[in-house]
């Protein structure tokens, strides 16, 4: 399970490097910082960088993202907490059996948004409600991904749900697929299972951010 914790210290080392672009909860999110990973902020983080960038990286369609700002609230990762009767508790209430491999990434670290793909973000894993994400997520889509034998665990891009096939028991390590939000209907598979599919994102090169050039601020799609 190397791969699960080499992607996830990748990822937070990477948004710890920009925090003032990725270590925050915004309006658009539905949750809050809880106090646990409630983090207090330098002032000296607003200054010197701009309000907004260009999030990039090769091969993926540059994403337009905005600096955090005194009102919004930051966080930092922390330890796990996550016991193996909770992830039960969970599969009981959904009538599902997890992959070992994605048990071992709910047991590694706490944190908010982190991400090495533009096109791939997993889903918030906070101390308190990790489980009730997961529980929300899916429970909005069972009629199209639970009820086919699938589990939500994150966004693909902006039009796509990312998910694991399930198997009959957690030994079974199946692919990950996308679903397409318009038809609800099977996209490509992303990989064999899931940690292909971490293996996979680690070796993309280093995302980045890049500053808007002058006419780009001019326009009114980036103001």
């Amino acid at each position: 399970m190397r791969a699960i914790e080499a992607y996830i210290d990748k990822c937070l080392l990477f948004a710890e490097e920009n925090d003032a672009y990725f270590m925050y909860v915004n309006k658009f999110d539905n949750y809050e910082v809880e106090p646990e990973m409630l983090r207090e902020i330098d002032s000296n983080l607003f200054s010197g960088k701009p309000d907004k960038a260009f999030f990039t990286q090769e091969g993926r369609q540059n994403i337009l993202i905005r600096k955090g700002t005194e009102k919004d609230k930051f966080w930092k990762p922390v330890e796990n907490n996550i016991r193996d009767e909770e992830i039960r508790d969970m599969e009981m209430q959904l009538n599902c059996v997890l992959p070992i491999s994605y048990k071992h990434y709910l047991k590694y670290k706490h944190y908010y948004k982190i991400f090495w793909d533009i096109d791939i973000i997993l889903f918030a894993k906070p101390k308190n409600c990790w489980k009730q994400i997961l529980l929300s997520e899916n429970n909005k889509v069972k009629e199209i991904v639970l009820d086919n034998g699938y589990f939500a665990i994150g966004k693909y891009s902006d039009y796509g749900l990312i998910a694991l096939k399930l198997g009959s028991n957690e030994t079974e390590e199946l692919e990950v697929v996308w679903f397409d939000f318009e038809t609800g209907e099977v996209g490509e598979t992303l990989a064999e299972n899931f940690i292909e599919l971490l293996e996979q994102i680690l070796r993309l090169n280093k995302p980045g951010l890049r500053e808007l050039k002058e006419f780009e601020k001019k326009l009114s799609i980036y103001k």
